[in-house]
């Protein structure tokens, strides 16, 4: 099994990088059409013997956001009239919007790149049925789909809010678990335990963008207008403890990535913006979080923050960097033991722009890809811990202990995560120097709640009392509070069970 999964990312990376490479990208644009094609058309024709042809129940609206993808639209609206005959509901806000041949389909043109968010509002706005079935433009519903059975499921368990599906991924036909998936933050309690069996379905937090729900609901809840390509886990997150979702494995549809449409890939890969809000948004649940123009840091410690950033993006890859320069530097400088494709077509996904090895970020600032180096230095070189606040042992980033030790290991224990670290700016610490920007701002005890982790694992009522016994009069709601604070850290990685 560890072989098949190892030959899928390497498979998966190649493909990323030729993906965002230029000159075989339209041969291979179409040889992936092809297949995408022939994998469809092979599972339709194996479930249509159990098809039951299409239905419109009246109580069904089935909505869908596209963006420069009229191919892929028409796709996906041919699978839905295989199954579904009632109303459909398309967003789209393309340069040129699709003109519906089928009287049941209608068409809000929005203006162009108006985003996902905004688009998905518009498509709630317009329903007028109690529920609504929400989809991507690049899915695919296979002839078995029974849309009778998932109404059913919700008008027998009222409780229930939202119903989600199992989407395979093609062309490897993968499942992503969103069973475990974490949100930005979990502020409250939830309605229903996740994993709690609701007329034998388990509870999620956390479903795909393919589900079917009590319209009223979701419109509750809403997208976030701001965020133009990244929408799922924010509407998640804010229908925490507010929504009850559950997952219906028997409930398909097939996915293919745009992987080899340039034209598309330019506008879906441009996330910036967008992870910056979400940062803000719920990094500092609602606080003002440093950027690159805050002069909360300075030009060395942003400098480091760089070097610390394309470290956690190369170790999510198992590629080895090499860093260089220094605090005085004016860009981060390194280079890639191995080759730099698979790391270059990931930063390019996470706001990273340029070529030929000379790339600039919005808030880390340029960065230089130099030729492999010869030999492996410290992840961060020692001149980096004379940096103020940064790194307190020298080739100790983002670790700066070097707390990593498994000893204690049980259940409810938890450790610093590798990929914490942290820099001083008067009373904050930015934490987790992620590539869109540090993900949280901890204010004091934040500093506090860090320094409780020692090289072995504790569990989170151990962290807090040594949190709280720094304190001489800790306010009542204090522990309350401690103890959420370390869910939200483990929820953003920074800390490890």
């Amino acid at each position: 099994m560890g072989g098949r999964r190892e030959w899928q990312a390497a498979l998966k990376r190649r493909v990323s990088g030729i993906a965002h490479g230029t000159g075989r990208r339209p041969v291979l644009q179409w040889a992936y059409g092809g297949l995408i094609g022939a994998e469809t058309a092979v599972a339709s024709a194996w479930v249509r013997r159990r098809g039951r042809g299409p239905v419109d129940p009246g109580n069904l609206t089935l909505v869908v956001k596209t963006f420069e993808r009229p191919a892929v639209l028409r796709r996906m609206l041919a699978s839905i009239r295989r199954v579904f005959s009632g109303p459909v509901v398309v967003a789209d806000d393309s340069r040129a919007p699709v003109a519906p041949h089928d009287p049941a389909t209608r068409v809000v043109a929005l203006p162009f790149d108006t985003g996902i968010g905004a688009g998905r509002n518009a498509l709630l706005a317009a329903v007028e049925t109690e529920y609504v079935f929400m989809t991507d433009d690049d899915m695919v519903l296979l002839p078995d789909f029974d849309v009778a059975r998932v109404l059913d499921y919700l008008d027998r368990n009222p409780e229930v809010d939202v119903v989600g599906g199992r989407v395979i991924h093609l062309p490897l036909w993968r499942t992503a678990d969103y069973s475990s998936a974490a949100l930005y933050a979990e502020d409250g309690e939830p309605r229903v335990r996740r994993g709690t069996l609701i007329d034998g379905l388990p509870v999620a937090y956390k479903v795909p963008n393919f589900y079917i729900a009590r319209t009223a609901s979701v419109r509750a809840i809403g997208y976030d207008d701001k965020l133009k390509r990244v929408d799922h886990n924010d509407f998640f997150t804010s229908a925490y403890g507010r929504l009850v979702c559950v997952v219906d494995p028997a409930m398909v549809c097939l996915h293919a990535h745009s992987y080899f449409d340039a034209h598309y890939q330019s506008f879906r890969m441009d996330t910036s913006a967008d992870q910056a809000w979400i940062a803000q948004k719920w990094g500092g649940r609602g606080a003002s979080l440093p950027d690159a123009d805050s002069g909360a840091l300075t030009d060395a410690q942003r400098l480091a923050l760089h070097h610390a950033a394309l470290e956690v993006v190369a170790r999510d890859l198992g590629v080895t960097l090499v860093h260089g320069g220094g605090p005085d530097s004016d860009r981060a400088r390194i280079s890639v033991i191995g080759g730099p494709d698979a790391l270059v077509a990931v930063l390019g996904t996470m706001g990273w722009r340029g070529a030929r090895g000379q790339f600039t970020h919005p808030l880390w600032g340029e960065l230089q890809l130099l030729p492999k180096a010869a030999e492996v230095a410290d992840a961060v070189p020692a001149l980096f811990a004379g940096v103020a606040g940064l790194a307190r042992d020298a080739g100790r980033w983002p670790s700066p202990d070097g707390a990593a030790a498994e000893a204690g290991a049980g259940a409810s224990g938890l450790r610093r995560s590798p990929r914490v670290g942290w820099v001083e700016t008067e009373e904050a610490i930015l934490a987790a120097p992620l590539p869109a920007g540090p993900v949280l701002t901890l204010t004091s005890p934040g500093d506090a709640v860090f320094a409780a982790f020692g090289d072995e694992r504790r569990t989170p009522d151990a962290v807090v009392a040594e949190v709280l016994a720094v304190f001489d009069d800790p306010p009542a709601e204090a522990e309350e509070q401690l103890h959420g604070f370390v869910r939200l850290l483990v929820e953003q990685g920074l800390l490890e069970r």
